[in-house]
């Protein structure tokens, strides 16, 4: 899988859709998804087990980190649309 709408723009609107907001910008939400799987595929990459690497840190604090990301963002959106709901 080619990621490369990290550079160019017609490819982002191709490999995201809808996640491509009205300037352009990818939301949010879906760079952290594209990030989870990114760094699943390392994780579990040929290569990056040969390495035998072990950091303090590592892909899955990285996860964790992405994940709580993830949660406040849907915290904050869920709210965001409680609020106009209640106006």
């Amino acid at each position: 899988m080619t990621f490369w709408f990290l550079t160019f723009d017609y490819q982002q609107k191709q490999v995201l859709g809808d996640s491509v907001m009205s300037k352009g910008e990818v939301k949010l939400i879906d760079l952290i998804g594209v990030t989870q799987y990114l760094l699943s595929q390392i994780e579990k990459h040929p290569d990056f087990i040969k390495l035998e690497y072990y950091p303090d840190l590592t892909i899955g604090d990285a996860q964790t980190a992405l994940s709580y990301i993830k949660d406040e963002l849907e915290s904050s959106q869920q709210l965001s649309a409680v609020s106009k709901e209640a106006n």
